[in-house]
């Protein structure tokens, strides 16, 4: 859970304790979470959840408020961020930090006063607060690496005809997204795309590499190559340190190039999904996609 990681590694960056617990990659019973907790006495428990499992988060949270009642429960996450009324309406749930979570966490922790957190929704005496939002994180080097080291990585894999090799793990490099498509929840976390360098990836890579074995990789950007030379400079950095390694990405049919393809392929590149969505031009219209059936003809 790379959003669970990268608030861990701000966390320890600043030296504040902290734990994850991965409930999907490792199943806990009633009375082991109630083991995990009183043995590690929280006073903040964060809990992230998709919209899919948010009635599970939701009991969850009142299950933690009853072991620990004193501990503030914080919910963030696309679901939470878009729906923050709904997810405080629980009595268990204290806040919601919506969009990035990194630095509103770091606040928290820290003891900064409810009222200036930016990015911040909570209770206080029955009445639900919105605080201003937060501006998105200009620039993603000054984060650090994610805290891998707290998830329980010989539990992860891929979905079936997604790798080539294991150990696999999903990264993420750039957030936010210049489309507008109907359906998608990307613009929770920002319309300006935002890069990791490619020098800065290539470490996080290397790190993996060197640490776990990991020999796949899934990059999970909404848009990877929408900048194509970053793509490039990567792709040459693997192949100058002679880093084996599969990999796949997602994309646009309307920010790739043949040159950049045939360097992703040299550089272990076996997978690319592209959000063409519908073969019927109309629909792509009415959701906004912003492509051409043309295009994503010359794409695949």
């Amino acid at each position: 859970h790379l959003g669970l990681a990268y608030i861990a590694a701000v966390l320890e960056k600043e030296k504040i304790e902290v734990k994850i617990l991965d409930l999907e990659a490792e199943p806990k019973n009633s009375e082991e979470l109630k083991g995990f907790l009183r043995g590690f006495e929280p006073r903040i428990i964060g809990i992230s959840s998709a919209t899919p499992m948010i009635n599970s988060a939701l009991k969850l949270a009142e299950e933690c408020k009853k072991i620990l009642p004193n501990a503030m429960i914080v919910f963030g996450g696309v679901h939470a961020s878009i729906l923050p009324e709904e997810v405080l309406e629980n009595r268990a749930v204290d806040a919601v930090v919506k969009g990035e979570g990194e630095f509103a966490m770091l606040e928290l922790a820290q003891g900064k006063m409810l009222e200036s957190i930016n990015g911040l929704s909570f209770k206080r005496k029955g009445k639900i607060i919105h605080n201003p939002s937060r501006e998105p994180i200009q620039n993603l080097d000054e984060l650090p690496m994610p805290a891998y080291h707290l998830l329980p990585m010989n539990k992860y894999m891929p979905s079936l005809g997604n790798f080539k090799r294991l150990p696999a793990i999903i990264i993420i490099t750039s957030r936010g997204c210049p489309g507008k498509c109907t359906f998608c929840s990307t613009e929770v976390f920002g319309k300006k795309l935002r890069f990791e360098s490619a020098r800065k990836v290539f470490e996080e890579i290397k790190y993996l590499v060197e640490s776990f074995g990991i020999k796949e990789i899934s990059f999970y950007d909404d848009t990877f190559t929408a900048d194509r030379k970053r793509v490039q400079e990567l792709c040459m950095l693997l192949i100058e340190n002679k880093i084996s390694l599969t990999w796949s990405c997602m994309s646009r049919v309307d920010v790739i190039d043949e040159e950049t393809l045939r360097l992703m392929k040299k550089a272990g590149c076996h997978q690319i999904g592209y959000g063409i969505e519908s073969a019927d031009e109309k629909i792509l219209e009415n959701i906004n996609k912003k492509i051409s059936l043309e295009q994503a003809k010359k794409a695949v």
